[in-house]
């Protein structure tokens, strides 16, 4: 039997040359950078870390469990395509029916795979449950894991702005959100002892990001003109996405001519975090 690594490569091997390109024509003309197939592979490389605990807790995981999981993982967020709202998890559901009848596939339990993408966007945690045994639990996880951090900072401003909440006014409603799904980790955290030092010094520098911008908004106020400390971060990234402008893509020279030093610290460690999740051993 292979083991899970093994597994691992087989289907990212096999699958994400077409799953990128059914992404590429998916997103064509849909600005979102923070949710494109990249976040759908940093959500997999959490995924596999999660797998892991549980691979080595028990000595075993069935293979079916590692395939449905990928594949939730996979188009999870695809439906944001469509739209941007927080319920995006149906469109994403109909978006991977489609792919596997285009490549005539049969994932193993199709039905829990639809019910993990589907059902991926409800945050009204169960607080009574502390399993992480199926694709869902592993998914909701992931994905909630994958929002903390530098990346998860952008994640949040990109989206947040997109569905038309004021610049001034987005951290409340994002300090709320985080504090829940570190709850939710934390709820889940006992079965996955190696992941609780690293997402949750993660989770500790998103807050501090959002409490800090709190105490800049309520000290200066909000100036849209303003490019010092976090809410010079904050007017970065609004203008990438009020221009359309792939963060990925933004380069290194451009924001060491702001000359703030949050700002440049920023952009180092977002960089630093993107590169982590691109290391393939997991």
């Amino acid at each position: 039997m292979e083991t899970p690594r093994e597994q691992y490569k087989v289907l990212e091997e096999k699958w994400f040359p077409d799953i990128g390109n059914y992404f590429e024509t998916a997103f064509k003309g849909t600005y979102l950078p923070s949710h494109d197939f990249t976040h759908h592979i940093r959500v997999w490389q959490i995924s596999k870390q999660i797998l892991n605990c549980i691979y080595n807790k028990t000595q075993q995981i069935k293979p079916e469990i590692i395939e449905q999981t990928f594949w939730s993982v996979m188009f999870h967020d695809l439906g944001m395509s469509e739209t941007v709202g927080i319920k995006h998890g149906h469109e994403s559901a109909i978006m991977f029916q489609e792919f596997i009848n285009k490549y005539k596939i049969k994932p193993a339990g199709v039905d829990e795979i639809l019910f993990a993408i589907k059902n991926h966007d409800n945050k009204n945690y169960n607080t009574n449950d502390n399993s992480v045994t199926t694709p869902y639990h592993i998914l909701t996880l992931a994905d909630d894991l994958e929002a903390f951090g530098y990346i998860g900072v952008y994640r949040y401003i990109e989206v947040y702005l997109l569905r038309g909440i004021e610049p001034f006014q987005l951290h409340e409603s994002i300090l709320k959100n985080l504090k829940n799904r570190y709850n939710h980790f934390q709820l889940k955290s006992n079965t996955l002892p190696g992941l609780i030092k690293k997402h949750t010094s993660r989770y500790e520098l998103g807050k501090e990001f959002f409490l800090n911008l709190r105490n800049e908004l309520q000290t200066t106020g909000y100036k849209s003109f303003y490019f010092v400390g976090h809410i010079g971060v904050l007017n970065y990234l609004k203008e990438l996405v009020t221009n359309k402008a792939n963060i990925f893509n933004v380069e290194k020279r451009s924001i060491e001519l702001i000359h703030d030093a949050v700002l440049t610290n920023f952009f180092k460690n977002f960089f630093r975090e993107v590169r982590a999740f691109q290391h393939k051993d997991t």
